[in-house]
């Protein structure tokens, strides 16, 4: 768990509930820029880990015996970044507050981040600005926290889905961490934020199911791009009740 940057006073403001404990937390996390999920019975309330070590690589069109992905699929939105502002009144001193994020302060996961894409004189669309409203907040503090998340939510310009020939990566891909695709040209390879996977075992052998995302486009020049994963065999021992029998494994379903 991760501390948040505000600590709020009971005698100034009441956090109040209106939803289950789950959608509570997850509102909490979201402007604070945290994510609140549930992994291995353990509770995670924290900033994403974007500098934590990249799972092994994603490889698409690299011929047979690279290839681990059978179908890829991205979307990029260039119009997403955006600059945001916050004005409000302060209810003791009747004063008003402003608050305002231009860039971003997240690790960014290419060469080429979402606010590169607005190059000054270059003739290129600038930035939209975002108005925050209907949105009460204790002060300047908080309403800077909230421009500044709103800013790197919207900084995530590139999102992908595809899935994973499981018998081949011979890798359990996790959600709320990176990982590195290639294959995909140079714009679009690179390191990525994992964030959803579910797992489909079958007669026909094991898939994984990826949502990801990215909030720059070119690689940085520190992937590693050759990062493999353990040979299937000995992975497919560690997975209880799962037995590797003529690239196949046996039936069932899971999440992550």
């Amino acid at each position: 768990m991760d501390d948040t940057r505000i600590v709020y006073d009971d005698h100034i403001a009441t956090i109040m509930q209106r939803e289950t404990d789950m959608q509570f937390l997850k509102r909490l996390a979201q402007r604070n820029g945290f994510e609140c999920y549930v992994e291995g019975g353990k509770g995670f309330f924290r900033a994403p880990r974007l500098r934590d070590t990249p799972q092994p690589v994603l490889a698409i069109q690299f011929g047979a015996r690279a290839t681990n992905v059978n179908r890829f699929a991205l979307e990029v939105n260039a119009l997403t970044p955006t600059r945001v502002a916050m004005f409000d009144v302060d209810w003791r001193t009747k004063t008003i507050l402003d608050a305002s994020a231009d860039t971003g302060q997240q690790r960014v996961l290419g060469r080429t981040a979402a606010a590169g894409l607005f190059a000054p004189g270059q003739g290129n669309i600038a930035a939209g600005k975002v108005y925050v409203n209907l949105h009460a907040a204790t002060g300047t503090a908080e309403m800077a926290t909230l421009c500044q998340e709103l800013v790197h939510q919207a900084e995530w310009l590139v999102t992908a889905e595809g899935e994973i020939d499981g018998n081949h990566y011979a890798h359990v891909l996790k959600p709320h961490g990176t990982v590195t695709i290639k294959g995909v040209g140079e714009a679009h390879s690179g390191l990525y934020y994992v964030t959803h996977v579910t797992h489909t075992w079958s007669p026909h052998g094991y898939t994984q199911f990826f949502r990801a995302k990215r909030n720059a486009l070119m690689p940085s020049g520190e992937e590693d791009f050759a990062g493999t994963a353990p040979g299937v065999n000995g992975f497919l021992a560690t997975v209880p009740g799962v037995v590797a029998s003529g690239g196949a494994v046996g039936p069932g379903r899971g999440r992550n």
